[in-house]
């Protein structure tokens, strides 16, 4: 097989989870082929693997609309910016990941200059929440979709928008279904002297800075039934800090763990989690731990959840389809009502039995024959390529 030489692939990835798979998926491309050069927005991760970053990726990390309207001009310079850097290096391929207020405006413009160019959207944008119309607007500029949730390819075969091919959700790379089988051999039954409860309060500060409080109400609420419990956070390094200083009055001291073996480990053994909706959801669901979602957001964003056609917006419920993991969302997010869905996971109950077979479904549906979905999305990238 020849390879074409002198191969140079743009990428964006404009938050940390895009920066991870990023990474992962820069490893996977070396493992079939030599490229010259790897170049455009990423993270630390991305960076170790030999990544370019032509500024830091936190410039385009904005959350929500207020956000992006409070850095509006500066958002637009780094737009131009980075289609600019792009065109003038002429890559083989661009790939984005996520961020797609930021790497789909950037997509276009490069497309419209370089109308050659392959462009493959590794982790699609949710058209299946909102603004539906993207995926057939997607077709001027994308030319394959590598999603990570199972549904989506369904969804762009009805709205007519780009190839779309799923790959398999990462996180399935980080809980082998050994693993899994093995933890359901050896659960045990419930005992007051043994419980371990994953807290994960999300993956940004705004997110963090909202959830550490109820999260930690929850725990005070709990204590009166259950005297000994342990408390397991993992978090990003970035936060580490800010949340060990910030849960020093909580009942029960947190360990706040940064390190993804350990985290995996932790997860593998706890009882029950309480986790701020989004990707940590999924990742809660393959370590098969009952939840309980809980969630605030800006209050712009709030009201524009409700015009949002589907019935829940935590990811695990979205895939498994019959809504099997409570949702507390803004007023809803209180210590008290945690703690009050959070008893009957705890305990051996039909509703524990209940969600652990939503899980195990949800599971099923995830998981790919190949289960490794970098690998799977660096062969199609490398298809392109050779």
């Amino acid at each position: 097989m020849n390879i074409k030489n002198q191969i140079k692939i743009a990428i964006i990835a404009g938050e940390a989870s895009g920066d991870f798979l990023g990474a992962k998926l820069i490893k996977e491309i070396n493992n079939c082929i030599n490229v010259k050069s790897y170049f455009g927005v990423g993270g630390e991760n991305m960076i170790k693997e030999g990544f370019d970053s032509i500024f830091s990726m936190q410039d385009i990390s904005i959350i929500g609309p207020l956000g992006i309207l409070f850095n509006i001009r500066s958002l637009l310079r780094k737009i131009n910016y980075t289609k600019n850097f792009i065109v003038k290096n002429n890559p083989n391929i661009l790939i984005i990941i996520d961020c797609p207020e930021f790497s789909h405006r950037v997509a276009a413009k490069v497309k419209k200059s370089l109308p050659d160019i392959l462009i493959i959207n590794y982790v699609s944008p949710s058209i299946w929440a909102w603004r539906k119309s993207r995926a057939t607007k997607m077709n001027r500029y994308i030319d394959h979709v590598l999603s990570i949730l199972p549904f989506e390819k369904e969804m762009y075969d009805k709205l007519n928008g780009p190839k779309c091919t799923y790959v398999g959700h990462p996180l399935i790379e980080d809980f082998p279904i050994v693993d899994i089988v093995q933890k359901s051999v050896s659960t045990k039954s419930f005992s007051q002297d043994n419980i371990k409860i994953i807290i994960m309060p999300g993956s940004r500060i705004s997110e963090v800075k909202k959830l550490l409080r109820p999260f930690g109400n929850s725990l005070f609420h709990l204590s009166k039934l259950y005297p000994e419990i342990e408390i397991v956070i993992p978090t990003l390094e970035n936060l580490k800090d800010y949340i060990e200083k910030n849960t020093n009055d909580w009942v029960f001291k947190p360990l706040v763990i940064t390190n993804n073996k350990k985290k995996k480990y932790e997860m593998l053994n706890a009882r029950v989690a309480i986790v701020c909706s989004g990707t940590a959801t999924l990742e809660v669901s393959l370590a098969k731990i009952p939840m309980v979602v809980a969630y605030k957001t800006q209050l712009l964003i709030s009201l524009v959840r409700f015009f949002i056609p589907i019935k829940s917006i935590v990811l695990a419920n979205i895939i498994h389809g019959m809504l099997p993991i409570k949702e507390l969302f803004q007023i809803n997010c209180t210590g008290k009502k945690i703690a009050n869905e959070i008893i009957p996971l705890l305990e051996d109950t039909h509703q524990r039995v209940r969600q652990l077979k939503a899980l195990d479904e949800i599971a099923d549906k995830m998981y790919t024959k190949s289960n490794n979905p970098s690998k799977e999305a660096a062969n199609i990238i490398v298809s392109y390529l050779v």
